[in-house]
């Protein structure tokens, strides 16, 4: 320690314990960035497809307006050979081509889809709990959530390990392992009175010995990433990509410094090493696993949301209620006796049944609504909380800036939601209008195409985040540097 900052940089190095830790941290972060790089290349290669059948079933309508020895060549509309299910169902899609009616209420054909972001690998965040794609349905955009993999989302951790998990649970550990013995160490070898009789402060040795040890866990836990994102071609010269992980890098160094301040504090105390390894990982238990599971229980038991399998149920209800009362009404219509034009009385039927439809898509719509209002809701109250626990407004943050939120999943509902109506627009508006549609009309028809949905990241919560976590550690380190220079006696 008596050697300045390159002294102490040679007694890390020489430290066996420390660089094994920080091995085995970088190794950790290797694993889990690749995992969720992974899963963000499955994600776009689904994405693909979703573009893929779009344009083959675009390319089918089309195919309607052809000759009629070249209509039924569905290799070449599809661009691949159709089994006889899918050209069964591409004939039934074809014979629709010429409706605007019922092109407007075409169901289970339309995709859309919500690309991974850049930042993607840094935290699973939401993407476990909501859907990435939508089939639409002709009731309504709001019975999406048929994805059997989902699961409850609200909880303080992910399930699955991934980077921010590490960041949150593991990087902790790593701190407290490096500096449990930051004072103490030298205390117990009786040299930190010899190192005292040089022209160095208790402060100067102290902090000097914390910020070596601190750096490299933070360019260990923020470079690994960085670099995976190099390798991997995630638009790293993006401004927005650059500015959103360098806000991840800052609090992922505030994370740990806070965490170094809590060390500096234990090891004021002039305790034994063992005595403040004791007490740092009872905090460590207490901030990071007791209190965000406790806080998750309490405010989901204050702001009961359904489970998406629950909701998924209700939707179900909804629709077998509404198809049961659709043929109720369609038998009674045919029952009642009408001297009217059979085009008269079709085109009656077809506005009762538009009406039905629409206050399935109303209630469809209210049940989704009501939904992500609660879920919301529960989301803010958890917010309130954030200060118990660092590791809360962590967590937060990192599926912030990954874009993995549930904000980022209910503007991508929106936008499908937005894209279905201006189709509906579009062939209702030929429908009123009487005339029919051609290749032209399908070639203008409105395309998902990728929304480049931008990430609308809360600087401002983030700041105040980051400057909570900075006065925290700047208390415990005043605190930790009082009782230090109160010691009269430092050995």
């Amino acid at each position: 320690m008596s050697g300045g900052w390159s002294g102490e940089w040679r007694l890390v190095f020489r430290d066996r314990a420390y660089m094994t830790t920080l091995l085995l941290l970088g190794l950790l972060a290797a694993s889990t960035f690749a995992a969720g790089h992974l899963r963000a290349q499955a994600q776009r290669q689904r994405c693909f497809e979703y573009q893929r059948e779009n344009q083959e079933q675009q390319a089918i309508l089309m195919g309607a307006f052809a000759s009629e020895e070249d209509r039924d060549d569905f290799t070449r509309w599809a661009g691949r050979q159709l089994s006889p299910a899918e050209e069964a169902r591409a004939r039934q899609l074809q014979s629709r081509a010429r409706t605007p009616l019922l092109l407007a209420y075409l169901s289970d054909i339309w995709r859309t889809w919500l690309p991974p972001s850049p930042l993607a690998p840094l935290s699973v965040g939401e993407s476990a709990a909501w859907p990435e794609s939508y089939l639409l349905r002709s009731e309504s955009t709001g019975a999406t959530l048929n994805v059997s993999r989902l699961s409850n989302p609200f909880h303080a951790r992910t399930g699955m390990f991934d980077l921010s998990l590490l960041v949150v649970v593991l990087l902790p550990l790593s701190v407290i392992v490096a500096l449990h013995d930051l004072i103490s160490a030298e205390r117990e070898r009786k040299t930190l009175r010899l190192i005292l009789t040089q022209p160095v402060s208790l402060w100067g040795v102290c902090l000097r010995k914390l910020i070596v040890r601190l750096s490299g866990i933070i360019v260990v836990v923020v470079g690994v990433p960085w670099l995976g994102l190099l390798w991997t071609g995630a638009e790293p010269g993006n401004p927005q990509v650059v500015a959103r992980f360098a806000a991840w890098g800052m609090l992922v160094a505030l994370y740990a410094l806070f965490w170094g301040g809590l060390a500096w504090l234990v090891n004021a105390f002039r305790g034994s090493s063992v005595s403040n390894a004791v007490l740092l990982t009872l905090a460590w238990v207490l901030l990071v696993i007791v209190v965000p599971p406790r806080l998750a229980q309490q405010v989901a038991e204050a702001w009961p949301v359904e489970s998406p399998a629950i909701l998924m149920g209700r939707e179900q209800a909804l629709l077998r209620a509404h198809e049961e009362a659709e043929q109720q009404r369609y038998e009674q219509f045919q029952a009642e006796q009408s001297e009217e034009d059979p085009e008269a009385r079709r085109e009656q039927w077809q506005a009762i049944a538009q009406a039905s439809e629409q206050a399935l898509d109303s209630q469809l719509q209210e049940l989704v609504r009501m939904h992500f209002q609660r879920y919301e809701a529960r989301q803010a109250a958890r917010g309130r909380w954030e200060w118990l626990s660092p590791a809360l407004g962590m967590k937060s943050c990192c599926d912030l800036l990954a874009g993995t939120d549930a904000s980022h999943y209910r503007l991508f509902a929106r936008y499908t939601g937005e894209f279905q109506e201006s189709l509906r627009r579009y062939w209702m508006a030929m429908a009123e209008s009487e005339r029919e549609p051609t290749r032209e009309t399908m070639l203008a028809m409105p395309v998902y195409a990728n929304p480049g949905i931008e990430l609308v990241v809360p600087w401002r919560g983030l700041l105040l985040r980051a400057g909570s976590l900075l006065a925290a550690s700047l208390l415990l380190f005043l605190v930790g540097g009082w009782l230090l220079q109160s010691r009269a006696d430092p050995g």
